[in-house]
């Protein structure tokens, strides 16, 4: 292998660990900042809820990037460039990462205003959920 291909799959490598890291990193930025408006001062649950829900999408995006590097050269990976923009997308495929265990998350009742549709239990719940995704991808060197 000549050196110039060498230096271009390890530019590509890097630049893949630069955006992934970035992902994680606001991910646990996300995870924190929900975890201190919802226990720190007047909790508000449904604004946690949301903040982590961002923190597994952006743990989604940095697998999607993972994927569409492992492909590229051998597949079709256009369809993952679209997806990055696709925040449901991103966030499902999260969900089925082997370690993300989705707990039973209701949607509230439609009379309930968006501050009292999440219960503090569910918040804690995702909380969980993402830290400890974020954890296995940490131990699995990652992040």
């Amino acid at each position: 292998m000549c050196s110039e291909t060498q230096n271009t799959e390890k530019s590509r490598s890097h630049r893949l660990l630069d955006k992934r890291t970035l992902c994680f990193e606001h991910a646990t930025d996300l995870i924190e900042a929900a975890e201190r408006i919802f226990r720190e001062g007047r909790s508000l649950p449904n604004i946690a809820f949301h903040l982590v829900l961002l923190a597994i999408e952006e743990m989604g995006k940095a697998g999607l990037i993972a994927a569409r590097e492992v492909g590229t050269g051998h597949r079709d990976t256009a369809w993952i460039d679209k997806r990055l923009d696709d925040h449901a997308f991103k966030i499902l495929w999260e969900l089925w990462t082997p370690a993300f265990n989705a707990g039973n998350l209701s949607d509230g009742d439609s009379d309930t205003t968006p501050k009292d549709a999440v219960q503090p239990s569910e918040v804690e719940s995702l909380l969980n959920l993402a830290k400890a995704n974020l954890g296995f991808l940490s131990r699995e060197g990652v992040t």
